[in-house]
């Protein structure tokens, strides 16, 4: 049988109608934000612009001629340093790794259901289900809803990241603090690279930690670590700036600042690509992300008459659908022309056309108004000669 409450709540006419009147300061400042939002997402820096124009650098060895300049770099990237937690994972050939820690706890889900009364009063059931799994926040049990005999200890370890404090890219120093690198891979472990105490063992690609050293099964305390590596002597392409023998990062001060310091496992080509594509996939989120928060906010303020109507739970739930539908039209307009104009105002070409083109077409307008109204005052004229003629 699941391990499951629930909870049933009501919420009288004049709360919930004075809590919609409150949520629409909450409409109005969401519905403005996403103009800026979807404003400031249009004027951000595509890297891969900015990396484009880095110039091709020689990393066999260390060159006055690119001294200053912002280059780009293919070679190998290796230490001469070992690095490993300090507690569990030896000391191995890796450039960086990340430990990552979960733990055997308790977890609560809810799930929520809510009717419309007769009269505007609503009445919520929610539904509290209990069940363990993995997972690298544990909540504290005091937090849950029903806390009885659903303790979770406090997690004894930390997740970790570390790198090596000394790398090369051929000839070049990088400083690792600060240099991005390509995503870590999973660690397959073997004993060897382990150093357990009694109690710990490993199982399967993890080091497992029974909670009070017995191992008898998952329970709830249990921990198991595993670990992602950045493996050495990667081959790819490096971008950044030359100071003397050393890589550093590359500010663009005409490029609202734009940095770039990063290594990639692939050709120069792959790099811009990859950068480009990161570029379009948060420009798009961040699209998203400005078209709900406009659509959210026109709903909130048009929440209190959907509210109102409640007292006859139809024309309640009818207003929302319609008010759903008729906000969603309007946001996604809205959102576009903002997108639209916030394009051309962050483009100076863009821009300048547009002024030209709406100069062109103010101009054409004019003169077009101008020949129907000397067209129309000659017609009177014509009719008072064609008369004059009649009576002779």
């Amino acid at each position: 049988m699941p391990d499951q409450f629930t909870e049933v709540t009501k919420v009288g006419y004049g709360k919930r109608l004075m809590n919609s009147i409150k949520g629409i300061v909450t409409g109005v400042i969401l519905f403005v934000l996403s103009f800026g939002v979807l404003y400031w997402n249009e004027g951000r820096v595509d890297v891969s612009d900015v990396a484009v124009n880095a110039v091709e650098g020689d990393s066999a060895s260390v060159s006055t001629e690119i001294d200053g300049q912002f280059v780009y770099l293919g070679g190998t990237l290796s230490t001469t340093e070992t690095l490993g937690d300090g507690m569990w994972l030896n000391a191995g050939d890796y450039l960086a790794l990340s430990r990552n820690v979960e733990m055997y706890a308790w977890i609560e889900t809810s799930s929520s259901e809510s009717e419309t009364n007769m009269g505007g009063s609503e009445t919520t059931e929610t539904t509290y289900t209990y069940a363990m799994d993995w997972t690298s926040n544990p909540s504290d049990a005091s937090g849950f809803k029903i806390p009885e005999d659903h303790f979770n200890p406090t997690l004894a370890y930390e997740a970790m990241d570390a790198t090596v404090s000394s790398a090369t890219l051929g000839a070049y120093n990088v400083n690792m603090d600060k240099l991005s690198l390509p995503a870590k891979k999973d660690l397959t472990l073997n004993e060897e690279m382990l150093d357990l105490i009694v109690g710990e063992e490993m199982r399967g690609n993890y080091v497992y930690i029974p909670y009070g050293f017995e191992a008898t099964g998952a329970e709830v305390g249990d921990v198991r670590i595993s670990y992602q590596v950045l493996g050495n002597n990667i081959d790819g392409t490096g971008f950044g700036e030359v100071s003397g023998d050393t890589l550093v990062p590359f500010v663009d001060a005409e490029m609202d600042n734009t940095r770039v310091y990063r290594f990639f496992d692939g050709t120069r080509e792959e790099a811009l690509a990859t950068m480009h594509g990161e570029h379009v996939t948060s420009t798009w989120i961040l699209r998203l992300v400005g078209f709900m928060m406009m659509w959210i906010g026109l709903g909130m303020l048009f929440e209190p008459l959907s509210t109102l109507l409640d007292v006859l739970p139809l024309f309640g739930s009818l207003s929302r659908g319609l008010t759903k539908v008729i906000t969603f039209v309007v946001a996604l307009v809205l959102s576009i022309v903002t997108i639209l104009i916030s394009m051309i105002l962050h483009n100076i070409v863009a821009l300048v056309i547009a002024v030209l083109l709406v100069v062109a077409a103010a101009v054409y307008f004019l003169k077009k108004k101008g020949k129907e109204k000397a067209a129309g005052g000659a017609k009177p004229a014509k009719k008072k000669e064609s008369a004059k003629k009649e009576s002779k």
